[in-house]
């Protein structure tokens, strides 16, 4: 059901308008605080005025309300995917924020080209699991070249960013392995979406080895909670802060 409504309103608004509403919408109900509390907790815990890195910034949904709850913070916002970047920059534009930096690229372990998929369900595109490509899948969308950065090429000197958010349907492990330079010299704190399968893993002993300790959010005391890597462990949003 959901996916035939979805259909129905980017057929009827059209791709771009919908986007646009959507990430208005989605904006405007995590600032009422009826979504997200882990996000939420994310924004409330940032230190400092340093640079905040959004990685998979998506449609807006996440850098706008980043940028807006520390306005004398930087955010850099980085989107690969065309009709997505396109409604983020609209998003900054409508509501005038100006502490923020876009980037149209992905980011990885090594400089290049990546090939991603914005997946069709339904007859209706799902930009929100845009992802790297893989080669037999047979999953059904539209395919996309995009430029690929590492992190640590990107900010090779910088020491002050205070903040990761990390969103890129299982390429996190990648976009670590490029900024471990970054990491070490910055220790920033990260609120980063992990799958259960072997990269989560290989996340969790990268940062371990770097200094990081994990954490989840509970949402019964509302704070974080120590977490070790088990088995059975869902899916979810994981925080990492360097100890």
């Amino acid at each position: 059901m959901k996916n035939f409504i979805r259909y129905l309103l980017q057929k009827t608004l059209s791709f771009k308008n919908y986007l646009f509403l959507f990430s208005l919408y989605s904006i405007r109900t995590i600032e009422a605080g009826k979504y997200e509390r882990e996000f939420l907790h994310f924004i409330k815990i940032i230190k400092g005025d340093g640079l905040i890195l959004d990685v998979g910034a998506n449609i807006g949904i996440t850098a706008a309300p980043l940028a807006k709850h520390h306005p004398h913070a930087q955010v850099h916002a980085f989107e690969p995917i065309s009709e997505n970047f396109s409604t983020l920059q609209r998003i900054v534009n409508y509501l005038k924020i100006k502490n923020i930096k876009l980037f149209n690229i992905a980011l990885g372990s090594e400089d290049g080209t990546l090939k991603m998929i914005m997946p069709i369900r339904g007859n209706s595109r799902m930009q929100g699991l845009s992802k790297a490509y893989e080669e037999g899948a047979g999953e059904k969308g539209t395919i996309y070249d995009v430029p690929l950065k590492k992190l640590d090429h990107i900010y090779p000197f910088e020491t002050n960013i205070s903040a990761m958010k990390i969103d890129v349907e299982n390429f996190e492990l990648e976009v670590l392995r490029g900024s471990v330079a970054l990491l070490k010299r910055n220790k920033p704190m990260i609120y980063c979406e992990l799958w259960d399968n072997e990269n989560r893993t290989s996340v969790f002993e990268l940062l371990k080895n770097i200094g990081y300790q994990s954490f989840t959010f509970n949402n019964e005391t509302g704070s974080l909670q120590p977490v070790a890597l088990r088995e059975g462990l869902p899916a979810g949003n994981f925080f990492f802060i360097h100890s």
